[in-house]
This record gives structure tokens, C-alpha cells and sequence, in this order.
């Protein structure tokens, strides 16, 4: 298992639906990256290489922007905002 050091962190990612065939994952579904100390959740994003789409972005199970700070062993996951269909009903 990976741990920090003083400089870094190591964040634990989780990307949901389409996002687990666009991004590499391992056998949990999910990706340990290592950032620096100082990270955000956008950092980490960049780090991925996400495709440029609406997400929902928990953090530890709580709601957050791409601004968020980061810490070690935080628990990051992606969801992909889903869109489509009608208010009317037929």
C-alpha cells in the first residue's frame, strides 16, 4: 500500500460509470494517486487526465468544487453528471 510522505499525499480515487472505461483502474475500481501536500481536488483531476464533462465531486463522502483541498488518505469519486429526458409527461 502506498503511504505519504512530508511531501506528499496519496489520495484514493473513485470513478464511477463511464468514467471506470475512460480512466485505468485497478481490481477495486478505483486509483491511488500521490500529490503534493498542498492539492486540490482540480489537481488531482489533472493528474487523470478527465475528459471534459459535468461531474459530481465527493470528497469523503461530501459534496465538493474542484477547489477543495486535499488530504493524505482522502477518498475522492467521481460521478458523472447524468442529463437527458423530458419534465413532460407523454
Amino acid at each position: 500500500m502506498a503511504s505519504s510522505t512530508d511531501e506528499t499525499i496519496v489520495v484514493h480515487v473513485r470513478p464511477q460509470a463511464i468514467l471506470r472505461n475512460l480512466i485505468a483502474v485497478d481490481a477495486q475500481n478505483r486509483i491511488t494517486l500521490r500529490l503534493p501536500r498542498q492539492a486540490t481536488v482540480a489537481d488531482a483531476l489533472a493528474a487523470l487526465a478527465v475528459p471534459a464533462m459535468e461531474l459530481v465531486i465527493t470528497l469523503n463522502d461530501q459534496i465538493v468544487n474542484a477547489d477543495a483541498a486535499l488530504s493524505d488518505g482522502d477518498q475522492l469519486t467521481l460521478i458523472p453528471a447524468i442529463s437527458g429526458g423530458s419534465a413532460r409527461a407523454h
